[in-house]
């Protein structure tokens, strides 16, 4: 873990060493966190949509007010994000993470 890291976890939570429990804890936190949010502001969670996210979110905003949360989605698998990348080119890996 980086330094700036083990800072972070002193200064924001006064947590020294940072163990993966540690980890999974703020992980954890963070997933309650966002589920009860959403739930409080009428916000749906929705998984990985097919195709570009632009398109996938823009139905949302048709009645949106300024700074609301229309609309979460879940993240990727890791694995599907991030590609094995020795020898793949740079715009090949770009098109498969949808930002072209």
């Amino acid at each position: 873990m980086a330094p700036e890291h083990k800072v972070f976890f002193w200064v924001c939570r006064k947590i020294y060493p940072v163990s993966r429990n540690v980890l999974r804890d703020v992980a954890n936190q963070y997933h309650y966190w966002v589920e009860h949010s959403a739930a409080k502001w009428g916000t749906e969670i929705v998984g990985n949509p097919e195709g570009r996210r632009d398109d996938f979110v823009e139905p949302y905003f048709g009645n949106a007010q300024p700074d609301q949360v229309v609309v979460i989605i879940r993240t990727r698998e890791l694995k599907t994000l991030v590609p094995e990348t020795k020898g793949v080119p740079l715009e090949q890996i770009q098109k498969q993470l949808g930002i072209e």
